[in-house]
C-alpha cells in the first residue's frame, strides 16, 4: 500500500470533475482518470471527496473490482476526524435531550 496518509479534509477536497477521490475501507483511491467505469462517471462523483465504503459494499463488486482498484491507490485515510466524529455524536444527543428538557420544563 502506498504509504501516504490522507485527511478526511484533504479528501474532500478531491470531489470536482477530473479531480475524484474516495475513501473504501480505510484507503484513499483518485479514480479521476477511469472513465470506463460500468455504472458511468456519475457513480464517482456521488461519492466523491467521501469515505465511500457502504456504498462499494451495497453495490456487489467482484473480488476483481476491489482488486482493480488497487490500480488507483493514494494511501491510507487518517483515523482523525473519523475518531473526533465518533466522539462527538453522543455529546449533540446529549445536549438536544437537554435542550428538549428545558423547552418542555420537566
Amino acid at each position: 500500500m502506498a504509504g501516504r496518509e490522507v485527511t478526511y479534509s484533504e479528501l474532500s477536497l478531491h470531489r470536482k470533475p477530473g479531480d475524484l477521490w474516495f475513501a473504501v475501507k480505510g484507503k484513499v483511491y483518485d479514480v479521476s482518470r477511469y472513465l470506463d467505469h460500468p455504472g458511468g462517471v456519475g457513480a464517482f462523483e456521488e461519492v466523491a471527496g467521501k469515505d465511500a465504503t457502504a456504498a462499494f459494499e451495497d453495490a456487489n463488486h467482484s473480488r476483481l473490482a476491489a482488486d482493480g482498484l488497487e490500480l488507483y491507490l493514494v494511501g491510507r485515510l487518517a483515523e482523525g476526524r473519523k475518531a473526533a466524529m465518533g466522539l462527538q455524536w453522543p455529546l449533540v444527543l446529549i445536549l438536544l435531550i437537554s435542550l428538549a428538557v428545558w423547552i418542555i420544563g420537566w
